[in-house]
């Protein structure tokens, strides 16, 4: 772990870490982005990658940010280190040793050095308590309702969907979706069945290793393209793959890269999209910025209302790799 790493773990509101490899606290910034009340279930979350990044995401009010060697500290970052308590003085002596970590990186970064390329090693991950086929609890009305969502969604017939009548993040009224590698369960991700009922309720629960990536499996040897989302819902309805957040690890990088196939991002169209961009670009590859209505924020929406085909040629026909054209259409593209 970095020396940044360790300034910033230093001064977490808790030291256990979660499942996943998640630091889970109260969001400080949950007040600052709207929410009418502060943050008390600890949905504020914090992981350590890799010993070059940082991420922070809340699945209250949205809040994302993070760092990664050779960049420096952002303001979103430096906001959220003020709102755990950090004092500016240890804020400060943070950014003069992000600068010296980033010189030292760039001196390095001069002499090739040979890195291992990652390998999956993703361990099995159980479903949850009384997990069924959804195709055979659709006597239950809470099921049948699950039903109905994913079909007025376009995705019943994509996946092999579960569903659970525990009463855990109530998960009798989500779609349970299987998280596999290599025909294996990696780990899984249940969503509310429509819209949340209120702030406290979290619109996915999910559960996996790090660096897991949603979809390889469907990447066959014959596509020329692999198209790469933020979300697990986004890549099922195009038959791509999900890196699961805003960000790219290096190790999800490696994993990508050893499909040999020309990669095109598709970001969602909000703050959140852009960082997706940029680690896009930061690896090479492709980004498209597909024409669809104003409203559509993400790619299940845009297959749910134009239909896959539509959807799979307008991203094809709008990838880019020029950061130029890039910086001209993200204008246009993003809220």
């Amino acid at each position: 772990m970095s020396l940044v790493q360790d300034i910033v773990r230093s001064y977490l509101p808790t030291q256990k870490l979660g499942h996943n490899g998640w630091f889970s606290f109260n969001c400080p910034m949950c007040l600052h982005n709207g929410q009418p009340r502060a943050d008390t279930r600890k949905r504020g979350g914090m992981q350590f990658p890799d010993d070059t990044s940082i991420r922070y995401s809340c699945f209250n009010c949205g809040f994302k940010t993070g760092w990664r060697l050779g960049t420096p500290l952002t303001s979103r970052f430096r906001k959220l280190l003020q709102g755990i308590g950090m004092p500016e003085a240890e804020l400060q002596r943070l950014i003069i040793a992000v600068l010296k970590e980033n010189e030292e990186h760039t001196l390095l970064s001069a002499v090739p050095v040979k890195r291992e390329t990652y390998v999956p090693n993703w361990k099995y991950t159980s479903l949850p308590a009384n997990t069924r086929p959804l195709v055979e609890c659709l006597t239950d009305p809470r099921a049948l309702n699950v039903a109905q969502y994913l079909h007025s969604r376009s995705l019943l017939e994509l996946a092999d969907w579960m569903w659970s009548d525990s009463e855990d993040f109530e998960l009798y009224n989500r779609a349970i979706l299987p998280l596999t590698y290599k025909g294996e369960i990696k780990g899984w991700h249940a969503r509310y069945a429509g819209d949340v009922p209120d702030k406290k309720t979290r619109k996915i629960v999910k559960k996996h290793d790090s660096d897991y990536i949603y979809g390889l499996d469907a990447q066959t040897a014959d596509r020329k393209y692999v198209i790469v989302t933020e979300g697990e819902y986004d890549a099922l309805s195009i038959s791509g793959i999900s890196v699961g957040t805003n960000r790219v690890s290096q190790n999800q990088a490696d994993v990508i890269n050893a499909l040999h196939k020309e990669v095109i991002v598709i970001p969602d169209r909000d703050r959140a999209g852009r960082d997706l961009e940029e680690a896009a670009i930061s690896y090479g590859w492709s980004v498209s910025h597909p024409v669809w209505d104003k409203s559509i924020k993400d790619t299940a929406k845009a297959v749910e209302v134009y239909g896959q085909l539509f959807v799979l040629k307008n991203i094809i026909e709008h990838k880019e790799s020029n950061k130029i054209k890039l910086s001209i259409t993200s204008k246009h593209y993003y809220e």
